[in-house]
């Protein structure tokens, strides 16, 4: 395999390679795993494969005349109109490359509406042309989707894999441990926040614990990705409830509230176009300061 490869999406491209060989492509397939775990990659990857190009152009996204990117429009769901428009983009036949491919990025963001106007060319897909979702949300995927496409799985792999491939990318070990600890082991993950200049954080919660200024820790996490920065802190979270980690021992009943309160956050985030970002961490601040 090429350098430019994921490991962990090695024996995924192996098995299209012997799809390829043995002409029996799937035309609809969901790329599945846990997020972090680079099943947009892994998609891009596939559809080089597809259309003849080499592989590793790109980290993700690209342009080409018979691919097509697709992304959920406002409030952040497909609309009708343009799962349309998608699907008269893979009606047409490839005008260069031996396959037509369209990529529909964040599969559990259909409704009933738009997975409808899926449905036929998922029944019937015009020849060579192919259909591909990498998701991270396979179990809030409309059924009607599910199984009308193949599920290939991204398998997470373990710290031997992992570390290296952060080494090789600019990451220090010191940041690697904590960093694989905060986002669960997820390597794209880590690798972006270290890229954006995160760095772990235990200390800023034990400083919110030890009476540290709110504001001053909140403005700290300024430009750190809000979702990850929430996956973060309930990394944090459940390894107190265990028991276990820098916060092992706080009150058990206020944990448990504190993670209502979490969580109800996390979807708020990741339902809202806008979310104040400063309000939401400044609330959370303030109530994991009082367990």
């Amino acid at each position: 395999m090429s350098t430019t490869i994921d490991p962990w999406h090695e024996p995924l491209l192996r098995r299209l390679d012997d799809a390829l060989a043995a002409d029996r492509l799937p035309q609809g397939l969901i790329l599945a795993g846990q997020s972090g775990w680079g099943q947009g990659v892994l998609a891009a990857r596939i559809a080089e494969k597809l259309l003849g190009l080499p592989l590793g152009r790109v980290d993700d996204e690209f342009a080409h005349p018979d691919l097509r990117w697709e992304k959920p429009g406002g409030k952040k769901v497909y609309k009708v109109e343009q799962a349309r428009s998608a699907l008269e983009f893979v009606a047409n036949r490839p005008s260069n490359a031996p396959r037509k491919v369209l990529v529909l990025t964040e599969g559990d963001r259909f409704n009933e509406a738009t997975a409808n106007a899926l449905l036929k060319t998922l029944e019937e897909p015009p020849p060579n042309n192919h259909i591909i979702i990498p998701t991270s949300a396979l179990a809030q995927m409309l059924p009607t989707i599910r199984s009308r496409m193949q599920v290939w799985r991204v398998a997470s792999v373990g710290f031997d894999v992992v570390a290296p491939w952060l080494l090789e990318r600019g990451v220090p070990q010191a940041a690697i441990d904590d960093l694989l600890f905060e986002l669960g082991g997820a390597p794209e993950h880590v690798l972006d926040a270290f890229n954006d200049g995160a760095r772990p954080i235990g200390t800023d919660l034990a400083e919110l614990r030890g009476g540290g200024k709110l504001q001053s820790v909140v403005s700290g996490w300024s430009d750190q990705q809000l979702d990850l920065l929430l996956a973060r802190w309930y990394r944090h979270l459940r390894s107190a409830l265990a028991g276990e980690g820098m916060f092992a021992g706080l009150s058990t009943p206020a944990l448990l509230n504190f993670a209502d309160e979490l969580q109800g956050m996390r979807r708020f985030e990741q339902m809202s176009n806008a979310p104040n970002r400063t309000l939401i961490l400044e609330r959370l601040g303030h109530l994991w300061a009082q367990i």
